[in-house]
C-alpha cells in the first residue's frame, strides 16, 4: 500500500493537464500573492521530499490543476475566504443564531420543570458561546432570573 502525499496528486492532476514540471513551477501560487517557484521545489513537492503545508497555497494549486478538493482532504468550505460560501455565509450565520436562539429559549423553558444544576449547565453553556459578551443585569443575577423568569434586559458585544 502506498503512503499519501499531496506531491502525488499534484503530480497524478499535472500530468493528467499535460502539464510540464516547469509550466507548474512557472504558475505556483505564492503564499503572499503572485506566482512562480523553482523547477527543484516541484520536484521535490512530487517526489513526496517536500510537503505543502499551506492550505490556501494547495486550493489555489487545487484550482489550477483541476484537482478535487477532497483528494486534498479539504471541504468546500475555505475558512479563509468565506465569500465562495453559496449566499457569503448569511445563510449559515442565520442558522448559527437561530440555534442559539432555540438554545435560550429552552433553557428559560427549562426552569419550569428541570432541576436547577440542569438549568445552570445549559445556562454555562450559553455563556461559553459568547465569551466576548457581557450580561447587564438591572433586576437580578442570572441564576435568580433563571429561576424567576425575569429576562436580561442587554447584551453588550465588546
Amino acid at each position: 500500500m502506498s503512503e499519501y502525499h499531496p506531491g502525488k496528486v499534484i503530480r497524478k492532476y499535472r500530468e493528467q493537464k499535460g502539464w510540464s514540471q516547469q509550466k507548474l513551477a512557472d504558475n505556483w501560487p505564492k503564499t503572499r500573492g503572485g506566482t512562480g517557484a523553482t523547477l527543484h521545489y516541484v520536484q521535490k513537492v512530487e517526489y513526496s521530499n517536500r510537503n505543502v503545508v499551506d492550505q490556501p497555497v494547495l486550493r489555489q494549486v487545487s484550482d489550477l490543476l483541476d484537482i478535487p478538493l477532497w483528494e486534498f482532504g479539504f471541504s468546500e468550505y475555505d475558512p479563509w475566504n468565506p465569500n465562495v460560501i453559496p449566499g457569503g455565509g448569511k445563510r449559515l450565520y442565520g442558522e448559527t443564531l437561530n440555534a442559539i436562539e432555540a438554545l435560550i429559549n429552552q433553557t428559560f423553558s427549562m426552569r419550569r420543570y428541570a432541576l436547577l444544576p440542569e438549568v445552570e449547565r445549559s445556562a454555562r453553556a450559553i455563556t461559553r458561546l459568547f465569551p466576548h459578551a457581557t450580561i447587564r443585569e438591572t433586576r437580578t443575577p442570572v441564576s435568580q432570573a433563571l429561576c424567576s423568569g425575569t429576562k436580561y434586559t442587554r447584551i453588550d458585544v465588546l
